[in-house]
């Protein structure tokens, strides 16, 4: 197996299967890449009752549509990994009650239906996990360029593993 695989795939799962979640600034991040890829727009209006829910908390009205108040960028880079995720917690939900029940307790609230907002805390973990593994394979090709193997496998495990990449960037 090439080495940008297992690398790959020792950050992806050492990330998504940290326990810490940090959904706070991110708070709308799953619910705007939804929002772009099922209704074409950035607003946050189908969730309006979960927003005013949250409070006051990282969101804005304009001309009577509710915005997250935090740059597009991440949600577009997103949508198509949060599209997906949905879609397969969907699937999963319906394909089974044993799943079905397990997803419910994993939102930690109550929910009438299991897909990415309902458990849009692990969805954002996965897809920053997804992003910053790709990143450190990316650290270890620009670094293959100048270092050895085995140089370049140091580097990029200490950008996965001693920068806020994996306390901050992989937490939402």
């Amino acid at each position: 197996m090439l080495p940008q695989a297992v690398l790959f795939f020792v950050v992806f799962l050492a990330h998504s299967l940290s326990p810490v979640v940090q959904s706070y600034d991110s708070l709308w991040s799953v619910h705007t890449a939804l929002s772009i890829v099922n209704e074409g727009n950035t607003n946050l209006d189908e969730y309006r009752d979960e927003v005013v829910r949250g409070g006051q908390y990282l969101y804005e009205v304009i001309n009577g549509h509710i915005y997250s108040s935090y740059p597009i960028g991440t949600p577009l880079l997103s949508a198509p990994v949060v599209y997906l995720a949905d879609m397969g917690l969907r699937v999963l939900a319906a394909a089974s009650p044993r799943a079905d029940s397990f997803l419910r307790r994993l939102s930690k609230q109550p929910t009438r239906r299991v897909d990415a907002v309902s458990l849009h805390g692990r969805v954002e973990v996965l897809v920053a996990s997804l992003f910053v593994a790709l990143t450190a394979v990316l650290v270890y090709l620009v670094g293959r360029r100048w270092l050895s193997r085995s140089l370049s496998g140091i580097l990029a495990g200490v950008f996965a593993f001693c920068t806020p990449a994996w306390s901050t960037a992989s937490r939402g």
